[in-house]
């Protein structure tokens, strides 16, 4: 269960969606499934949490974002 969280503030101090952590000021987004937030290093070379995937769609030429309980659903 993802807890309340203002998307206008960034989603700063709001809880993971996924390991329930709160989260930093940087290193996070929002699910494009649940609309949750969660933690994804924003550059490899940062030691950050990942409780999330991201990926280039080419059917749409856009890059998706999905947290790991979403993404688990979409790939059983």
């Amino acid at each position: 269960m993802v807890n309340a969280f203002n998307r206008a503030s960034g989603g700063e101090g709001a809880e993971c969606g996924v390991c329930g952590e709160v989260l930093p000021p940087v290193h996070h987004t929002f699910c494009e499934g649940c609309d949750g937030p969660f933690h994804l290093r924003m550059m490899e070379n940062v030691q950050a949490r990942d409780c999330g995937v991201v990926w280039f769609d080419p059917d749409t030429n856009a890059m998706v974002f999905l947290c790991s309980n979403c993404y688990q659903r979409l790939t059983v």
